[in-house]
């Protein structure tokens, strides 16, 4: 093969003629291009390089920089060394009750581990689980001095929460559920928004939804305005509980979570929180929010929408009496007791025994009502109860008057229901 230095230049050589006709355009081109000797057929493309071919130079490329050397990374669940003055006095308290959750505990742990931001405590209140989750907390508190174990007695979410809060040593507390995972920038993202907005007393973030199994499933956008979540918050909850950050004096100046509104303690404290400051929602996606396929009683879905029904009602007398009338409730209300219908929430009483009974007639005699989405899926059951009682009438009747209901019944049945349990 001759030497490049032996090849004719390309003023020297009549290269229309000599290139073969049966060349593609690119391979015309080309041998125009680098001043190929006549005849030659096209050169493969060979060589570690693209466009680099064989015996004939490649054109000269535009330099590209050089990758930077990986520097190794610590692994992202050991805890920072131990600070004396962090552990005194933390930016942010974190408060998550447990009972029996084993199974996702360590995983809501380590994503609280692997924040960027560092100055944080973590207050685990165990409402007396009998799993391993005991174990699985002792194990992350040796590790890690930001961890707090607290033990009780079962008692309930909302005892476990007002222990949290009590404990709470930092200006900021939030909340993440012990099946929910944080991403690794939630706590300090929050943290400078807050700082940013000193009116702004409680934060959420959108939140993806997962299944059992970590699996991205969905995705929650609640509304992000401050006017826009007042008038929401209404008439549903606009908050992704494990979300939210608030300020600890602030939550604790209204009275933290109350027992006579559980199921619905976050709705309750929402509403008293706005009266007091502005709410926020950030437009970015910072929790993991885990669904799992329903295991929720019919008794508990009541108590949960009842709860709900009852904190917004409560908000409203507030608003125009200037008096709280669940001042005096110690404990959840029972609607099946006589005497709930002498009290304020008498006409909501009624409503839910007609709910629990799941009587067709009760539920086409009264008003049409404005329901939450969860008392048009309990009203769903009514109308499925009745088309399996063979009621069909009865059932239609009841779609007729409230439409609703039947296009929930129709949903309940092509779709199944995801919910916490």
């Amino acid at each position: 093969m001759p030497s490049m230095s032996t090849w004719p230049e390309p003023a020297s050589c009549s290269r229309s003629r000599s290139i073969p006709a049966n060349w593609s355009p690119h391979w015309r081109r080309r041998a125009i291009r680098r001043g190929m000797p006549h005849g030659r057929p096209p050169p493969r493309p060979t060589g570690s390089r693209p466009g680099c071919t064989r015996g004939i130079p490649a054109p000269p490329t535009r330099s590209s920089p050089q990758p930077r050397p990986l520097r190794p990374r610590a692994a992202r669940s050991s805890p920072p060394p131990a600070d004396r003055a962090v552990m005194e006095s933390p930016a942010v308290s974190v408060v998550m009750a447990v009972r029996d959750g084993a199974a996702w505990l360590g995983e809501a742990v380590r994503s609280l581990q692997d924040q960027t931001l560092a100055e944080l405590e973590l207050i685990v209140v165990d409402d007396g689980s009998e799993d391993a989750s005991p174990a699985i907390l002792a194990q992350f508190a040796r590790a890690d001095p930001r961890i707090r174990c607290l033990r009780q007695e079962p008692a309930g979410l909302v005892s476990a929460l007002n222990r949290g809060l009590s404990e709470a040593r930092a200006p900021l507390l939030a909340r993440l559920d012990a099946d929910d995972r944080a991403h690794p920038r939630r706590l300090e993202a929050q943290m400078r928004h807050l700082g940013a907005h000193p009116d702004i007393g409680l934060l959420g973030t959108w939140a993806h939804t997962i299944d059992a199994n970590g699996a991205r499933i969905g995705s929650r956008r609640p509304a992000t305005d401050p006017e826009q979540l007042r008038s929401i918050l209404q008439r549903t909850n606009p908050f992704v509980h494990s979300s939210v950050m608030m300020r600890t004096a602030l939550v604790r100046r209204v009275g933290g979570y109350r027992e006579a509104f559980a199921g619905a303690e976050d709705d309750d404290l929402w509403l008293r929180l706005a009266e007091a400051t502005r709410l926020a929602n950030l437009p970015e996606f910072l929790v993991d929010y885990r669904l799992r396929a329903a295991t929720r009683s019919a008794d508990r879905m009541l108590r949960q929408a009842f709860s709900a029904r009852l904190a917004r009602r409560s908000a409203a007398l507030r608003r125009a009496t200037g008096a709280d009338p669940a001042d005096a409730l110690l404990r959840p209300p029972d609607w099946r007791a006589p005497e709930a219908q002498n009290g304020f929430f008498g006409d909501i009483a009624v409503l839910y025994r007609t709910l629990e009974s799941g009587d067709g007639a009760g539920l086409a005699a009264l008003p049409r009502l404005a329901l939450t989405p969860a008392e048009r899926r309990l009203a769903g059951r009514a109308i499925g109860m009745a088309l399996e009682a063979g009621g069909w009438r009865e059932a239609l009747r009841l779609a007729g008057r409230h439409p609703g209901f039947a296009l929930m019944a129709l949903w309940r049945a092509c779709r199944p229901e995801r919910t916490k349990p």
